[in-house]
């Protein structure tokens, strides 16, 4: 479990004291709320990255990260919930094992700079910087358009959850990127480095008092903490929408979306994962033994819990001609679930695969971070061994409790027009907040 202490007014350092890993892992994740100055937010990471007070440019950045034997650093956007995070990860060896044992303290001053002192011109930021990056980001917005899958996706969520902050792509629109300023977006990252939540977290074999004070001295003062809102509370369907659009593609995108009062920080979360993981998380689940082996309507089909928004989705990937034949096979296995029908081998297999990949996160230093941040937006840390414990609980009576609960909302299909490029796929896979 992270050992966590506020620095600072609303900024908080947690820290994983480990010799596990031959890395120490950070990522700083700022809070700002999704749909407020999006594509501004969204802009600060890509600039800042470009450069900062000690280290100007691009190569000064590369030579300094170089020095510290290889130093990984980056920044974006992170979407959790109705939560638009400013995100930078930074990983460098372990002291102990280069030999230096004063390489992470170097290295957080380091990434103190990076983050903290940008490079500015005048009462801006760099102009050249904030112009490339601008045509940079319009050119990442527009080529969603480009992965129908990742586009149906956005389809689906401004399609169920329109009026709602969570409709809202991460990276905004190139109609809001087209006006930012210099001027306008160092007063935006000064503002939200002043007031909004920031979260510190490092995984590694750090000195915990030399971590804290690099930071103390890096950060600019705050001038209190603005609230960022939580995620709306989940409204039931009055009625299940249902919208076809066409694409230049071959295979149709086929998304199901149901609405749950369930989150992450819910007692029951995990009865929802397993209820997904049986429904369509693993090859063994119904969704994809009925639709796409016995049937052969789908080229993929799986399930994704959103445990921040509360809502479960299914996708498929299947030819525009069986949309009719697929969307009342997918609804009679969720019936099915719902009733009870779960043999002792789908809930064992189910649970056998979610346990390992809970296990197999703890060996990986950014998928611990980003379970401790989510852990910290719903005020409740769980360890692996609680989350194990809690899985190998759930029955079938409690799946059906889980159905109950889950409500049909919007049907989604992104059809293919005639002579279109093919769709990507994928075979069955579990997408989770664990």
């Amino acid at each position: 479990m992270f050992k966590t202490e506020e620095i600072l007014d609303g900024v908080r350092l947690h820290i994983l004291p480990t010799a596990k890993f031959k890395t120490v892992t950070s990522k700083i994740y700022v809070q700002t709320a999704l749909g407020n100055a999006t594509s501004l937010t969204a802009l600060l990471p890509l600039v800042i990255s470009r450069g900062s007070e000690k280290y100007p440019t691009m190569q000064e950045v590369a030579a300094q990260l170089a020095d510290l034997y290889g130093a990984r650093f980056g920044g974006d956007v992170a979407k959790i919930g109705e939560l638009q995070c400013i995100e930078f990860y930074y990983e460098l060896p372990a002291g102990a094992y280069v030999g230096e044992p004063g390489l992470v303290g170097r290295g957080m001053a380091a990434l103190a700079e990076l983050v903290c002192r940008p490079k500015v011109e005048g009462d801006g930021f760099e102009p050249q910087y904030v112009d490339q990056e601008k045509t940079n980001l319009k050119n990442l917005i527009s080529g969603l358009i480009n992965n129908k899958r990742s586009y149906a996706l956005q389809r689906f969520y401004e399609t169920m959850f329109a009026g709602e902050p969570f409709a809202v792509y991460k990276y905004g629109t190139p109609a809001e990127v087209e006006p930012i300023t210099p001027q306008g977006l160092l007063q935006h990252f000064r503002q939200v480095m002043r007031e909004n939540p920031i979260d510190i977290f490092i995984v590694g074999d750090v000195d915990e008092g030399s971590v804290r004070e690099h930071w103390r001295q890096g950060l600019m003062e705050r001038n209190g903490v603005r609230s960022v809102p939580a995620a709306a509370q989940s409204r039931a369907p009055q009625a299940v929408q249902e919208v076809q659009e066409e694409e230049d593609l071959q295979q149709g995108i086929l998304f199901l979306g149901y609405r749950t009062p369930i989150t992450y920080s819910s007692p029951d979360y995990y009865k929802l994962l397993v209820y997904s993981g049986v429904l369509g998380g693993f090859p063994h689940a119904k969704l994809f033994v009925n639709v796409r082996e016995k049937a052969s309507l789908a080229y993929y089909v799986w399930t994704h819990v959103e445990g921040t928004k509360g809502f479960m989705l299914i996708n498929a990937g299947i030819h525009p001609d069986n949309y009719r034949q697929a969307v009342d096979i997918i609804v009679d296995q969720v019936e099915a679930v719902n009733r009870g029908e779960v043999s002792a081998q789908e809930l064992e297999a189910t649970k056998r695969g979610l346990i390992n990949s809970l296990l197999t996160m703890e060996d990986d230093p950014m998928a611990v971070i980003d379970r401790g941040m989510l852990g910290t937006i719903h005020g409740i840390q769980r360890d692996v061994e609680e989350a194990v414990d809690s899985v190998r609980q759930v029955s079938v009576e409690d799946l059906v409790e889980q159905g109950q609960k889950l409500k049909l909302d919007t049907i989604y299909f992104l059809r293919g027009r005639a002579g279109g490029e093919a769709g990507g796929g994928q075979g069955a896979g579990q997408e989770v907040q664990l």
